[in-house]
């Protein structure tokens, strides 16, 4: 009997322990989750908004065509300006896509930067 009790007794703990770790974990594969759900919807927006910016800038280049003298050579420049800046933004979306979750925040940060840097070019 003596015996009985303290097997009892950690058996009732190990079950305990069981069920912490359990819930524990629930929890974590439910952050990850979401974390990967927040991730891929940020994804798409970004993809949707350096297309929107792409588009903005073949429609300068449309409205540059229609331009002439110093009207046109400014729209120029200013295509120019943006076009390189997408060109650079455009490996950042890549990367974006393919991060780890852990470099994930600092390459969206810098992506976030690059369309600020693109829509500042393209106003």
């Amino acid at each position: 009997m003596k015996i009985a009790k303290p097997i009892a007794i950690a058996s009732l703990l190990f079950s305990v322990s069981l069920t912490a770790h359990a819930d524990t974990t629930n929890k974590i594969d439910a952050a990850k989750n979401y974390t990967e759900q927040q991730v891929q919807a940020f994804d798409r927006k970004a993809e949707r908004e350096f297309h929107k910016l792409g588009k903005k800038l073949d429609d300068l280049k449309a409205q540059s065509q229609k331009q002439t003298g110093d009207a046109k050579a400014a729209l120029d420049k200013k295509i120019a300006q943006a076009q390189q800046k997408i060109d650079d933004l455009k490996p950042k979306l890549t990367e974006l896509k393919t991060a780890t979750t852990n470099a994930w925040s600092d390459i969206k940060s810098g992506f976030e930067k690059g369309l600020d840097d693109v829509r500042n070019a393209l106003k």
